[in-house]
Formats: structure tokens, sequence, C-alpha cells
């Protein structure tokens, strides 16, 4: 279970910021919770060797960049209040995550949202089929073009391929497969009323940004070394 965790105050935040090299980040905000929202997300890439800049930061559409050595996001913030539908909320703010690199950071801290009422909102409900019964394929091609393009490991983390005799089917897909909206938004980063942070990836997310490479981008830090060793192994079985 992942620990339950205090957010710092936004003093501490900063200077875990300013050791990291983040030298402009905003020091006050509309409430303490959307201060310390924003700059715990940033402080999450951060710490994953990512280079952080507020550079023209404005609170009036809160974003800040995110670049390391093979690509740059724009990472956009959304604060839920407790009374918020998470999945409305989400689509009212599509189109500041819908051109070029970006992610939607939503603060759900001090929310009672949870986890798997989100992961399911946007990827869909699960069944599960007792032994000896299995799950069936998708019958949706865009489940299959997105296997095709690399993103397995998102597929199956989330239930839309078979695994463990648990599946989401056709009938119970998410927003990313049931609003053809949703096909702006590239990925989502979820800090949940526990402390935990989540990097949610959209495999429908379209052609142009659909790089399946990028569910290792935490994983890759300052990206100064070659194509993963996964898309490797993926090249030399597709070579025998």
């Amino acid at each position: 279970m992942p620990r339950t965790r205090a957010l710092p105050p936004a003093d501490e935040l900063l200077a875990s910021l300013a050791e990291l090299g983040v030298e402009d980040a905003p020091s006050e905000g509309p409430d303490e919770q959307a201060l310390r929202g924003l700059l715990d997300f940033a402080l999450f890439l951060a710490e994953h060797r990512k280079r952080i800049t507020f550079r023209g930061f404005s609170w009036d559409d809160p974003a800040f960049r995110v670049t390391d050595a093979k690509v740059e996001f724009r990472v956009a913030y959304l604060k839920l209040s407790p009374q918020d539908d998470f999945l409305g909320a989400v689509r009212a703010h599509l189109l500041r995550a819908s051109r070029g690199n970006a992610l939607l950071a939503v603060d759900a801290f001090g929310t009672g949202l949870r986890e798997f009422d989100a992961g399911h909102a946007l990827y869909g409900d699960v069944t599960l089929f007792s032994y000896p019964s299995k799950p069936a394929e998708s019958a949706d091609p865009r489940v299959d073009a997105a296997r095709e393009r690399g993103w397995v490991k998102t597929l199956k983390e989330h239930n839309l391929l078979p695994g463990r005799g648990i599946v989401v089917l056709d009938e119970h897909q998410g927003a990313l497969l049931r609003e053809d909206a949703f096909a702006r938004l590239q990925g989502l980063l979820l800090l949940l009323p526990s402390g935990q942070t989540n990097l949610w990836w959209n495999p429908f997310v379209e052609a142009e940004r659909n790089d399946s490479e990028l569910q290792y981008w935490l994983s890759w830090g300052e990206g100064l070394g070659a194509s993963s060793e996964w898309r490797e192994v993926v090249r030399y079985e597709g070579e025998e």
C-alpha cells in the first residue's frame, strides 16, 4: 500500500526545489493548498531529474515547463474542490493540455477522491471473470492499435488488456475511449488525498503525440541515454 503523507509547507517545498535548481517557483498563490499542490507536482518531477521552470507563470493559467534532453512538457495545474466532479473538472480543462507535449496536473489532495474511482472514470470499470472463465479480448480497434504501438505496459496496468481474470469490457470503457474530446489529453498527473502522485498516460492520444516510449519518461531521468532497453528488446524480437 502507498504510504500516506502530508504535503510539506510551501517554504519547505520552495527550499527543496531550490536545492534542485528551481529558482523561479511562485512563493504566493490564491490559497495555501493551491500553492503547495503546484509546488509538490514540480518537486515530484524535479526529483525524477527533470528540469523545471516557471518562466512567465500566472495564476490565471497556472502551468510550468518540464524538460530533459529528449522532450519538453507543459504541465497545467488544476485544483479540485471537495464538491467537484473529477471527470467534469478534467473535461473542462482539456484545452489547457491539448497542444504540443502537455500534461494536466490534477490536485485532489483536499478531496475525498479515491484512486480507483479516478482510474475507472478515465480507463473504464473492470469486470472480474472467475476461474475457469477467461475475459475476452477487446474488439475495439483502438485498443489493438495502441498495443501495436507499444502501449502494452499502460494497457495492462489499467486492465484494457485481459489479465488475472480482470478486464475493462468494451461496453464499460472510460472517458479516454468513450469521449472524443479526451483524445486531446496526452497524460494526467494526479495528486491523491493520501499524498501519492500518479502519472497516467493516454495510449489513445492523437498520432502526433502518441509515443509509447513516454511510459518510461520518469525512469529515464535526464534523458541522456539511448532508447530504452524495452524498445531494444522489441526490436530484436521482431528480427528473429
